[in-house]
């Protein structure tokens, strides 16, 4: 956000605003009598409570148009001023409104399918069959409608209908083409029926639109409707931002009890699970951390391209920009690594805080895929790019359900299964390297396939059983069964280094290939508390433990995240040894002044190679690992 602007404080009294502390070089700012019609378009369709600030900025209109809700942003400082308080933000031409907080909605009224969809199937209380985070009608009889506004007109090439109970009530959507006349978008074929939970509407009008209406058959019994979202062909999900209806079901005599709200299966414990599994494992500061992550994440992505620039993130630093560059080479793996961040605490392109920075980079995974499904140009270590890549779109698919993301997923998984060396037996597939079946093959890139085909699995879709078994082969080949340790390309040896690193950042420092192979075999079914070789590498890991210590050469991060990953899948005393040794080393060396503050510096083996997105994405997801993944065995 860019242009001159003034603040005040604001505090609601009765009907009016009280104004205080208006910067002394302001231009007058605005009655606040003129300010309420604003404010109420400002609340997103009561989407939004408390405010806390207004800001003059008429230049964003070219930017942002009349209206755009931003969501959350948390920057303390912008062009100048100091101690802007954390909020959620909405511009109305010429102003930006800061909100503290989100408004509670009422159960089951027509604001529950106003933004993202929040609520699980598998939070659904079948005894009470009532959903009240969506709109549910009065099952009294009678016609009913919910009509929804979007922030601007959008010309749709599909309707999105979130269900939260049965979409079989669902007669007709139509929108309004004058002020009289309404166009039908939408009618079912045939009644009867049990349509999915998500109807997903092909829309072959031009006409762009603003509103929409679902019109619900009468005594159309369990119709409940979560969210509805206009797909663009850009492939970003607009979501509604007021509601209203003919009418909505009472609140229910009897408590309900709600599981995750969040669409995504597998998936979809990670944003509602997250404070108490923080508070279980994760105690003072680990919360903070990652949203600080997040946000030096988010206002590091390009502004108009979606990726994050390795070499290049400096260009968005407000006042002193950080440093800690990487290889321009890596823009493609470092853009997933920062996706999986913000997916891995539960942000998806469809959430309200976050979401068009999540839509942006997948729009760009999208757009460098390659007809032969490849993620980025296929030079160099090209399929650590890929793979982390396609690990990132398959957890937003997973996640969402988009109909957008699965071909490039599937066609991404397909560049991954040619990609595979075949056995040297001449009887199916061993392991991956840095290019398409060159021959050799290495633990770290097939560690990062092995995480694509667990994620591409949770997510439902068909991964062949050669691919599998090739990984399990290959780590038999480079585990040594004595000491537990698994070797990169030679048989229980130590991580390599770049040349000239050795010396800074020696091997014996090191068990990153070793905590790689143990995930690995967790997630390709391995039992942790029944194989000798997971036992004994957790062994060589705990002797090992996370420090942040630049002298001896024992930070490494990509170490780090695959050690917490299998630690956490273990459990029990290893993991708790472990998880505090990880966040003392994390939380207090994070970054907390100035344009930097939220990252951590690039140090470590690797550093120079990916810079600060890459030591930020990674180690952000270290501190989202208790809640990221459950766990394989229900280890504890």
């Amino acid at each position: 956000m860019r242009g001159a602007w003034f603040a005040f404080p604001l505090c609601i009294v009765c009907a009016g605003l009280a104004l205080s502390q208006v910067r002394p070089d302001a231009v007058k700012p605005p009655d606040p009598k003129d300010l309420e019609a604003d404010i109420r378009v400002a609340k997103a369709g009561g989407k939004y409570a408390e405010l806390l600030a207004v800001l003059r900025v008429p230049d964003d209109l070219a930017r942002y148009g009349a209206f755009h809700d931003f969501g959350r942003w948390s920057a303390a400082a912008y062009a100048g001023h100091e101690n802007l308080p954390r909020g959620y933000w909405v511009y109305v031409h010429p102003n930006w409104f800061l909100w503290g907080k989100l408004a509670p909605k009422r159960p089951f009224g027509p604001e529950q399918a106003t933004g993202a969809p929040d609520t699980a199937a598998g939070g659904r209380p079948a005894a009470a069959k009532v959903w009240p985070t969506a709109w549910t009608p009065e099952a009294s009889g009678g016609d009913a409608w919910l009509e929804l506004e979007y922030a601007g007109r959008v010309a749709p090439i599909a309707i999105l209908v979130h269900g939260a109970g049965s979409l079989a009530g669902l007669a007709k959507i139509t929108a309004p083409a004058s002020e009289k006349e309404e166009v039908v978008l939408w009618q079912p074929a045939a009644p009867g029926g049990a349509p999915p939970d998500v109807l997903v509407i092909p829309v072959t009008t031009a006409m762009p639109v603003a509103r929409l209406k679902l019109h619900v058959a009468p005594d159309a019994s369990g119709t409940a409707i979560d969210a509805v979202g206009l797909l663009d062909r850009s492939g970003l999900t607009h979501w509604a931002v007021s509601a209203t209806a003919s009418n909505f079901a009472a609140a229910p005599r009897i408590p309900v009890q709600l599981g995750p709200q969040i669409v995504g299966g597998p998936f979809g414990g990670r944003a509602h699970a997250q404070e108490g599994l923080r508070r279980r494992y994760g105690g003072v500061g680990t919360g903070e951390a990652v949203e600080l992550g997040l946000d030096w994440l988010a206002r590091h992505q390009t502004q108009d391209e979606g990726f994050w620039d390795c070499d290049g993130f400096g260009n968005r630093c407000e006042g002193e920009a950080c440093d800690g560059m990487g290889y321009p080479l890596y823009d493609p793996g470092v853009t997933g690594l920062a996706l999986l961040a913000f997916l891995g605490a539960g942000h998806t392109q469809a959430s309200e805080e976050y979401g068009p920075t999540v839509g942006a980079g997948l729009k760009y995974l999208r757009r460098i895929q390659d007809p032969e499904g490849c993620f980025g140009t296929q030079t160099g270590h090209f399929m650590y790019n890929h793979a982390i890549a396609t690990l990132a779109m398959a957890e937003a698919y997973g996640m969402t359900r988009s109909p957008l993301l699965r071909p490039a997923v599937e066609n991404a998984l397909a560049f991954l299964y040619r990609a595979q060396n075949p056995h040297p037996s001449g009887q199916g597939k061993l392991a991956w390297r840095y290019t398409v079946t060159p021959g050799d093959n290495d633990t770290c890139v097939t560690g990062w396939v092995v995480m694509v085909l667990k994620s591409a699995k949770l997510s439902g879709l068909e991964v062949p059983e050669e691919a599998l078994a090739g990984a399990r082969a290959w780590l038999d080949v480079m585990t040594d069964p004595d000491t537990g340790r698994v070797g990169y390309v030679q048989k229980g040896v130590s991580p390599v280094r770049a040349p000239g690193r050795e010396q800074k950042w020696p091997r014996s420092r090191s068990e990153a290939i070793t905590a790689v192979g143990m995930l690995s075999r967790i997630l390709l079914g391995e039992d942790p508390t029944k194989s000798e070789v997971i036992q004994r590498g957790t062994k060589l890991c705990l002797e090992r433990l996370p420090t942040w210590n630049e002298s001896d050469g024992s930070i490494d991060h990509y170490y780090w995240y695959a050690g917490t990953l299998a630690l956490f899948q273990i459990g029990g005393r290893e993991w708790t040894e472990w998880n505090q040794s990880m966040k003392d080393a994390l939380v207090d060396h994070q970054r907390q002044d100035g344009c930097a503050r939220g990252s951590w510096d690039p140090i470590g083996p690797w550093g120079e190679d990916g810079g600060r997105v890459y030591s930020t994405a990674l180690l952000t997801l270290c501190l989202e690992v208790y809640f990221r993944y459950g766990k394989v065995f229900g280890t504890k």
